[in-house]
């Protein structure tokens, strides 16, 4: 499965925001992405907004068809952090 990852779609992914509501607001709106199925992975340096992710994730229901994955990186020398889902088979 080639994941569709988000690089450049915005600015703000590539953002360290400065409070966890921003952070709250924004993983719930890329969680928004992977539902409509404009996504199927982030990569961003914030970890926070990566744990938010993953929860908003694992929280909705129609999430039961996919599993939830996340991982630690390095990219261009510095650390990121993935959030991809894969369809459950079976």
């Amino acid at each position: 499965m080639d994941i569709r990852w988000n690089i450049g779609e915005h600015r703000e992914d590539d953002r360290i925001f400065d409070s966890l509501f921003e952070v709250d607001e924004w993983a719930d709106a890329i969680a928004m992405e992977f539902l409509q199925g404009h996504r199927d992975g982030y990569i961003t340096p914030d970890e926070r907004v990566a744990w938010a992710l993953c929860y908003f994730l694992a929280r909705y229901d129609i999430m039961d068809n996919f599993k939830v994955h996340a991982a630690e990186s390095r990219m261009d020398g510095r650390q990121v952090y993935k959030v991809w889902v894969t369809p459950i088979v079976g």
